[in-house]
């Protein structure tokens, strides 16, 4: 994670509980995950991970359908030691850890 993302991380208050998952979208062939989610309820905005290498995905509701509803985030570490250590998403529904080349966050 570049200084640029940790510092858009603190500006963007994006500690857990802070902010709620509305949509993933996974392309394979481009090595993309794209989360996006808001903040005060009206501001988005997405976290790119490019070029991942693994993604796993666990539900940890039973009834959680992806392709519906949010999902209140209660913890994150984004990897650290060049992304060595992968990202981990912990929202009420499921957790999310993927391994990537790059995190981008994007206002949207």
């Amino acid at each position: 994670m570049t200084t640029q993302t940790e510092s858009l991380i603190d500006e963007r208050h994006l500690q857990q509980g802070a902010w709620l998952i509305k949509r993933i979208n996974i392309n394979y062939e481009a090595h993309t995950l794209e989360i996006t989610a808001d903040y005060d309820e009206d501001t988005e905005f997405q976290l790119i991970f490019r070029n991942f290498y693994l993604i796993s995905w666990q539900i940890l509701e039973d009834e959680y359908d992806p392709r519906e509803g949010v999902a209140d985030v209660i913890g994150m570490e984004f990897g650290e030691d060049a992304h060595r250590k992968p990202a981990i998403i912990t929202a009420d529904l499921f957790e999310i850890i993927v391994s990537y080349g790059e995190l981008e966050i994007v206002k949207v």
